[in-house]
């Protein structure tokens, strides 16, 4: 058995975790207002892609050429023509647009959680790298997810897809994202477990904010078509962006405070 005089050896002491605050261990204390930056970061990130998301909103339009016999064709048979053409060249079309909110929404939402990570430990070199990290990973995750599952998106829609296909879709590209910007708030604060739950903790807010923007939509806005991966209303758009960006962050920073909770349970017990 150790004696007190050990075990109050064992402690680090105030006066030494405040002379070096950027610095890391197993037993860091994370600030009890950490959920603050999380919050904080992710509806700076919902707001600025609401705004720049808003300006690029249908950037990309279909292009296709009329065929040779337009001109003789009929009234009637003009709109079947069209529609044919439509789908054939939207699915590349609405593939660019996802990419560019999307890969805008990833750098955003990670590249400000990165900071925040960083930011709320007082460690400006943490911050940036992992901003930096999160910019870049979280572009390349929401862009690239996008194309692959637009295409998938149009390839099995149908008047009975409903509610199962733009979940699915949607929840495709914004999970990856959620996963990302954890992993970047996890580095902005430092140490392997830290990431770790960081990184689960996002992924799964993200699965949540996908969940509650999909319910929410559907009874805020039963009119709204889900047509494509994008909602095509002003408001819906808005509300998905903010639905995925808060409920990553306070979902990476609850995975990050639970580790240190059940850290102290388990020495309290001990």
């Amino acid at each position: 058995m150790q004696s007190d005089d050990a075990n109050e050896q064992a402690e680090p002491s105030p006066v030494a975790a405040q002379a070096a605050p950027g610095a890391l261990s197993a037993g860091r204390t994370w600030p009890s207002h950490l959920w603050l930056w999380a919050l904080s970061a992710g509806l700076l990130a919902g707001l600025v892609t609401g705004l720049v998301g808003e300006a690029a909103y249908d950037w990309y339009k279909p292009i296709f050429a009329l065929p040779a016999n337009w001109a003789q064709l009929g009234p009637y048979d003009r709109p079947d023509v069209l529609s044919a053409l439509l789908r054939k060249t939207r699915p590349g079309a609405e593939a660019k647009n996802s990419a560019l909110v999307y890969g805008l929404l990833g750098a955003t939402l990670a590249g400000a959680l990165g900071l925040a990570g960083g930011l709320s430990r007082r460690s400006i070199p943490a911050a940036l790298a992992a901003a930096l990290v999160g910019l870049v990973g979280g572009a390349a995750t929401g862009a690239g997810m996008s194309v692959p599952l637009t295409h998938t998106f149009y390839k099995h829609l149908d008047p009975e897809s409903g509610l199962t296909l733009a979940l699915l879709i949607r929840g495709g590209i914004w999970v990856p994202i959620g996963a990302v910007a954890g992993l970047a708030f996890g580095l902005g604060l430092g140490g392997p477990r830290t990431i770790a739950r960081a990184l689960i903790g996002g992924l799964a807010g993200a699965i949540l904010g996908t969940m509650a923007f999909e319910i929410a939509n559907a009874f805020a806005f039963p009119l709204s078509r889900m047509n494509a991966p994008i909602p095509d209303e002003r408001l819906p758009r808005l509300l998905a962006i903010l639905c995925v960006t808060v409920s990553t962050a306070l979902a990476a920073a609850v995975g990050v405070r639970e580790r240190e909770r059940k850290r102290k349970t388990t020495a309290t017990a001990r």
